[in-house]
């Protein structure tokens, strides 16, 4: 097994480990990752492969509030990763599908259960959503775009069963909430951090009385609790779908030290134990027409992955309402991933285009 496919399985099938070190407010500084940059422009090469292609890459769409995904929704996102003075695309499409007939009957996934250290316990159902992924390039800035010379491409297929309701938890309404958590611990004595917690087990009874007197001062509802406590399903729902994207967790991979990744596996015996450590304080609001008209209100969402401990990733999102079609992206349309501490490589991802399916006629 390949060290990318390690990392990625790891952080597929580790959700215990993972949601239990998943804090809502991390008292660590914003991670100093370059703010992601809408304005990017696709290579000539990728244009004009898109325009044979007859593949979307103007006007983001969202449906309207309530919306259910349908077939034919579909998203086109522009990979760009950056080495030194160069850099390379690739085109990435996301389009929901069609049940079949083994899919739909098929026995639904297990719901997933989460505890927040205030002693709420979560559960959020699975419905299965069917989606083609299919990923293109790379396409280099430094290859001509000619149809007597093409670029050296390859044009990667995957089907793929994703949880349609996890993804659509997304990270909007959780911005939103910790934005009013990082106000109030910025009032409170010694500006200590309000840092809540979730995991895959209830929490011991001194933390949640703690934390639940906490809870009630703040006066956070339960469906605000719900949202920051869907924060960790939905990043492993997305996590998910990039380890099921044909050649994604390899793009990935190009920005982990390699060295002192394996060095990671052999002092921890093969096991990589991953953690997501979200930066509260950098959370912000974004103008959201710069990424495409009439979307809803948008967010920057920061955080780190760590292996075993060792900082490996330092991340930002752009999140908005994850409305289809943006429910199979949880609502992201933009990304940013930098190794930590290595300035000279970082991979930008960003949806250029998403476009609504037609709803089947009732019989």
């Amino acid at each position: 097994m390949t060290l990318s496919s390690r990392l990625f399985r790891a952080l597929q099938w580790s959700a215990p480990a993972l949601a239990g070190t998943l804090a809502a407010v991390a008292a660590a500084p914003p991670a100093a990752t370059a703010q992601p940059s809408p304005y990017l422009a696709p290579l000539p090469a990728v244009s004009a492969f898109a325009a044979v292609q007859k593949i979307p890459v103007e006007r983001v769409e969202v449906g309207p509030e309530g919306t259910a995904p349908v077939a034919g929704d579909s998203i086109t996102a522009l990979l760009s990763l950056f080495e030194n003075d160069h850099y390379r695309q690739w085109l990435l499409q996301l389009t929901t599908l069609e049940l079949t007939t083994a899919e739909r009957g098929a026995k639904p996934p297990r719901p997933t259960v989460t505890y927040t250290s205030a002693g709420t316990e979560v559960r959020y159902g699975g419905a299965r959503l069917a989606l083609e992924l299919r990923l293109v390039g790379p396409f280099r800035d430094d290859a001509p775009a000619s149809p007597a010379n093409p670029p050296a491409i390859t044009d990667k297929h995957a089907r793929s069963l994703v949880n349609a309701q996890l993804l659509g938890l997304g990270f909007d309404r959780a911005c939103v909430v910790w934005s009013r958590l990082v106000s109030a611990s910025k009032t409170a004595p010694d500006n200590a951090p309000i840092n809540l917690r979730f995991g895959p087990k209830p929490f011991p009874a001194d933390r949640i009385a703690k934390d639940r007197a906490l809870v009630d001062t703040l006066g956070i509802t339960h469906d605000e609790e719900r949202s920051l406590a869907g924060t960790s399903p939905a990043l492993l729902a997305f996590f998910d779908e990039v380890q099921k994207t044909p050649g994604l967790r390899e793009i990935l991979s190009e920005l982990l030290d390699k060295t002192s990744l394996a060095w990671s596996l052999l002092t921890h015996t093969g096991r990589l134990e991953p953690s997501f450590d979200i930066q509260a304080d950098g959370i912000s609001p974004i103008d959201p027409a710069k990424w495409g008209p009439n979307l809803p209100p948008a967010y920057r969402f920061p955080f780190r992955i760590s292996l075993n401990e060792k900082p490996s990733l330092d991340c930002q999102l752009v999140v908005t309402a994850p409305r289809p079609p943006l429910l199979t992206s949880a609502g992201i349309i933009g990304i940013v991933v930098e190794p930590a501490g290595d300035k000279t490589k970082h991979l930008v991802i960003r949806v250029l285009a998403s476009r609504r399916g037609q709803p089947a006629e009732s019989p």
